[in-house]
């Protein structure tokens, strides 16, 4: 036996320091292994024998010998194969976890197979002082030995010292903290689980002998699966290496370390199964706790937006978080680990920074700030903190490096610097006056234009208050007063004050802004106010000149809208006056019409034929004035729907066909009526029409034809009126479609008109979106006129409507009148001559006629007849005097209220007037009338009027029952 080494930890002050701890679970090592059978050892932290029972020291071959305390067993046994038993000895200790194994051993001649279990031993303090061990030999090796002495070199024990090894063992393994186990694998039934489950598991241990199902109960179920694929791999004779989670008895959850090793039967199956089962749950949330923090801590390094990494003395990376890695280097912080420093930044970026490096190795802490040509960056402008990092010698092992990327930020400083001097310079030389004061009204900067406004140097100023200062009474007492509210309210404020100027100079006038500054980072702290003072004296001189322009200005408007208001009630009134004796001669005509009928001679037919054209003229004159008019000053109005132009181009031509005949005039019309929709006003789309077929039957000479055509041109619709006259001078064609222009202005002009009909044709075409153009070949062959509207979107949706229905071409042959038989009218008209002309022609239709002077005599007659009064209609004129058309239907219906007349069976009243102009006709509808007719009216359309009225109030009556 060598030598034993002195050690400081000598064998008596091992197996002392181990034998105090085992004293905790309650008798003696040496008293409860000494018996055992089976071999039983404990070593130190340096792998020294501190006991080994009697079993151990045969299976050693060392029974009898000096004893073993102090050495190791390959110091004991060289030739023992023993250095792999130390290596587990070694890595159990160093990792504090039970073991168990399958090992190979020879001793004096003979090779055993053990299953060893290692136990590491603790201090009180939890710290691991060493390792109990414990030798189950699976089976002798065959061919060397004896047959008999397969075991043990004396002979199989007897049955009694067999039962007290058992109990020895049982005794030795329940004094452990760990639970030691037995399993019969042919039977699964376990033969032995030693007390400690029942502290592990919290769990009565009878429980764990019912069967294996009892303990994977209490294997938490997402641990199963792995702990069945450990069994199964434990079935083909592999190693049980398995952690999972267990479920407590009072329901709280455990970590637990199993290791077992497979024992053979003679079939070469697997017989039984040992296994040593720990409790790591502090572990596993020491660990736990130590993989949070280092999570925190990677997730704390990713989100930081300054740049951190850990290099060596090698100028390799050891670690760099992700703005590190990603904004300098331009990869993964994952790949920096254990790369090169020159690889990553470039050679260029190493040249520049390889300085810092030799001087932070040195143990001297090292600022950057200057522009680095990274690789993959470019460059970029860093400011960089390396900081020496030591090992436990004191030796500087590397360095911390933390990296502020201020390329942007030196950018905007470049920038803001940039434009301070432009503001100053702009502030130095702006006309304005600009200054800064602060809480004590005290100035804290002015501009050098105050020099020039006030006489006073800008270094005056500073430091001192207004009062303090030669300044103008007004300017001091307004400054003081902005600057204050502007404190008090944290608001801007403006104010303006003057100064009388000096030596000759007029009045100045000035406008000042008070704006807070607030403190930085505060929004309600105000920290100084910002006066800018402006020199408006120009600006209100240019003022009050503007406002006597405007005055100037408002009294023209009000003037020329005085005087169109005058115009427009002027025409009103002329439309009136000549509306008035038109409607008697219209109203005479159709009288003698209807009393001549075909024993006329022809030359009173051509007479009334001509009375009628005159009257058809001369209102359609008036019509057009006014529409002048109204187009001039802005109002005329369109009720635009949507129109086919082949009906509204038919109807132009019947209202002129009587013209075209008396002076020998024929038409050539060819109209395209599938595309012919537009979105237009029917009413304005026929007086185009008409205007442009009047103008050429005027210019056309008599036998001419004038050639009428409609067709569709891509997404236009064109309207072309070709005559047969004279045609106009190129030179005119500018102002053709002017209002009042015409070609011969003399007293000899040949043509009647006021040109005013080609100047609404083109107002009245661009109202709707169209063109109008005119041309011809020269003097003497003639002109043609074309109007181009757009399309209709939706041809589908479009109405076929004629905006006046057709009266068809006379000959002079009256046609009869339309029969009102049976209707009770009564007519209201202040003119005598009104009234017989309307009275004789609703009398000539078989109406039975009341006429009336005025309003209130109506009204006598209707009251003397009471509700039942027989009347069907009252017709009645809006111009009278006294009491007007309005006042009399007001007084009406507060006649009829007063009877107790019904709303259903209410006298119906029509408007019949010479006030014939939009405005006249929507008032007298809001006003209550049923209908607005306009002098001269036809018998057709007052005996449509009158008979459409009367069948309305039927249906509604009707409806009503």
């Amino acid at each position: 036996m060598p030598s034993r080494p002195p050690s400081a930890h000598g064998p008596l002050h091992v197996s002392g320091a181990l034998l105090q701890a085992w004293h905790a679970g309650g008798d003696s090592l040496a008293t409860i292994a000494g018996p055992m059978s089976e071999p039983v050892t404990c070593v130190d932290l340096d792998g020294r024998f501190v006991y080994a029972n009697d079993a151990a020291l045969r299976a050693l071959d060392l029974f009898g010998g000096p004893p073993v305390s102090g050495y190791r067993l390959t110091e004991l046994c060289p030739n023992a194969d023993g250095h792999r038993a130390e290596s587990h000895d070694r890595d159990v200790m160093s990792r504090g976890e039970a073991s168990v194994r399958e090992e190979r051993f020879v001793a004096a001649g003979y090779a055993h197979h053990w299953h060893v279990t290692r136990l590491p031993l603790r201090d009180p303090d939890g710290t691991v002082c060493g390792l109990l061990s414990l030798w189950v030999e699976r089976r002798a090796r065959v061919g060397t030995e004896p047959a008999d002495s397969v075991g043990r070199a004396d002979g199989a024990p007897a049955e009694d010292e067999l039962r007290a090894n058992a109990e020895r063992f049982r005794h030795l393994v329940e004094t452990l903290g760990d639970v030691y186990w037995i399993l019969d694998w042919r039977r699964m039934r376990r033969l032995y689980i030693s007390p400690a489950c029942e502290r592990l598991w919290d769990l009565p241990a009878r429980g764990f002998y019912a069967g294996s199902g009892y303990w994977i109960e209490h294997v938490y179920r997402e641990d199963r699966e792995q702990v069945e694929a450990a069994l199964a791999d434990l079935a083909q004779g592999h190693d049980f290496v398995c952690e999972y989670r267990i479920v407590r008895g009072n329901g709280s959850l455990g970590w637990v370390r199993d290791r077992a090793v497979p024992v053979f039967g003679e079939d070469g199956a697997v017989d039984r199964v040992i296994g040593v089962c720990e409790d790591i749950s502090e572990q596993r949330d020491l660990v736990s706790g130590i993989v949070e923090q280092e999570r925190q801590l990677r997730t704390l390094n990713d989100t930081l937006p300054i740049g951190i990494a850990r290099c060596t003395r090698e100028r390799r990376y050891h670690f760099a978080n992700r703005a590190y890695a990603r904004n300098l280097l331009d990869v993964d912080a994952e790949s920096v680990p254990g790369r090169s420093i020159a690889e990553l930044i470039g050679d260029a970026a190493m040249q520049t920074l390889e300085p810092s490096y030799a001087r932070v190795l040195q143990g001297e802490p090292v600022t950057v700030a200057c522009a680095i040509p990274f690789k993959s960056a470019g460059v970029r402008q860093i400011r960089a903190r390396l900081v020496p990092e030591r090992d436990a010698g004191g030796a500087v092992s590397g360095w911390i490096e933390v990296v502020e990327d201020v390329t942007e930020r030196a950018k905007v400083e470049r920038l803001l610097y940039q434009r301070d001097r432009e503001f100053k310079t702009l502030v130095e030389n702006a006309p304005d006056v600009i200054a800064r004061l602060d809480r004590e009204l005290r100035y804290r900067y002015i501009n050098a234009a105050v020099e020039a406004a006030l006489g006073i140097k800008a270094v005056d100023f500073i430091g001192r208050r207004g009062a303090e200062l030669d300044l103008p009474t007004a300017m001091h007492e307004t400054v003081e007063a902005g600057v204050r509210q502007a404190f008090d309210q944290a608001r801007e404020h403006t104010a303006s004050f003057h100064l009388d100027g000096r030596n000759d100079e007029r009045r100045r006038h000035f406008q000042a802004r008070f704006v807070p500054e607030f403190a930085r980072g505060e929004s309600h702290t105000v920290e100084s106010v910002l006066m800018i003072v402006y020199d408006v004296t120009a600006r209100q001189r240019a003022q009050h000149e503007r406002e006597r322009l405007l005055a100037g200005e408002r009294s023209a408007r009000e003037r020329a809208e005085a005087a169109s208001r005058a115009r427009d009630q002027f025409l009103s009134i002329v439309s009136h006056e000549l509306r008035s004796p038109l409607n008697a001669i219209q109203s005479w005509t159709s009288v003698l019409e209807t009393q001549v009928r075909d024993q006329a001679p022809p030359v009173m037919r051509r007479a009334l034929t001509g009375i009628r054209s005159g009257v058809d003229q001369q209102v359609r004159l008036i019509e057009d004035l006014l529409d002048a008019t109204r187009i001039l000053s802005g109002r005329l109005g369109l009720a635009v729907s949507l129109v086919r132009l082949a009906p509204v181009i038919e109807s132009a031509i019947a209202r002129v066909q009587e013209t075209a005949t008396a002076r020998g005039v024929t038409f050539d019309v060819q109209l395209e009526r599938e595309h012919d929709g537009v979105q237009g006003d029917p009413q304005r789309l026929q007086q185009i029409a008409w205007n442009l077929l009047t103008n050429a039957i005027k210019f056309s000479p008599t036998g001419a034809t004038v050639g009428v055509t409609l067709e569709r041109e891509g997404s236009t619709v064109r309207l072309r009126v070709r005559d047969q006259g004279k045609g106009f001078d190129a030179a005119f064609l500018p102002h053709l479609f002017d209002w009042f222009q015409r070609e011969d202005t003399s007293s000899q002009r040949r043509q009647e008109g006021l040109g005013l009909g080609l100047a609404l044709v083109r107002h009245l075409t661009e109202m709707q979106g169209g063109t109008v153009s005119a041309s011809n070949a020269g003097p003497g062959h003639g002109a043609c006129f074309e109007v181009r509207l757009p399309l209709a979107a939706d041809a589908s949706a479009v109405r076929d409507v004629r905006a006046v229905e057709d009266t068809g071409a006379r000959d002079g042959r009256a046609a009869p009148l339309p029969s009102l038989s049976g209707v009770q009218v009564m007519l209201v008209d202040d003119k005598a001559e009104a009234r017989e002309a309307l009275g004789a022609l609703l009398t000539g239709m078989d109406a039975t006629v009341s006429t009336f002077a005025s309003g209130s005599d109506a009204l006598q007659w209707l009251r003397a007849r009471g509700a039942d009064h027989g009347v069907d209609v009252l017709l009645c004129d809006l111009a009278m005097p006294v009491q007007d058309g309005f006042a009399t239907l007001l007084r009406l219906r507060a006649l009829e209220d007063e009877l107790g007349v019904a709303d259903g069976r209410r006298l119906p009243v029509i408007a019949v007037t010479a006030f014939a102009q939009h405005e006249d006709r929507q008032r007298a509808l809001d006003a209550g009338f049923a209908l607005h007719v306009a002098k001269p009216v036809s018998p057709e359309e007052l005996a449509g009027a009158i008979a459409g009225e009367l069948t309305q109030r039927a249906a509604a009556r009707a409806s009503i029952r």
